[in-house]
């Protein structure tokens, strides 16, 4: 291969670099400064988005809890409703045979009651 017969060599020590830097950012100021606005609007919208996103991820947990409330509300009231339906559904069979032998009753006394002596029949007790 060619190798150069002279290699020459800048180093600016003085100050970490301080002057040279100062001068290469003057000379490129108008790239630069648009490369460093273009970089921190590129990281404002990242933060953005970032937040915009956690914010509709809280906002569907609570969605979800509610929901899951609401399901659990209308759960318990359904089986309120089922109880109160089933304690009535026994009030009504227990009541029924108490209706049943009201009505046998009722038979029986219209059976015993040509036997009965009616009230005009009856012997009066005097009241004391």
């Amino acid at each position: 291969g060619i190798i150069p017969d002279l290699v020459i060599c800048l180093s600016d020590t003085e100050n970490n670099g301080k002057y040279l830097l100062n001068r290469l950012y003057l000379e490129n100021k108008t790239e630069v400064d648009s490369k460093i606005l273009e970089r921190l609007l590129d990281d404002l919208q990242k933060k953005k988005k970032e937040e915009e996103a956690a914010r509709k991820a809280t906002e569907e947990a609570f969605r979800i809890e509610a929901d899951q409330r609401l399901l659990e509300d209308m759960s318990e009231k359904s089986k309120e409703v089922e109880d109160a339906e089933l304690e009535a559904d026994e009030v009504i069979e227990i009541e029924e045979p108490y209706l049943q032998e009201g009505s046998e009753a009722l038979e029986i006394a219209e059976d015993t009651k040509g036997s009965l002596p009616e009230e005009s029949e009856a012997p009066e007790v005097p009241e004391t």
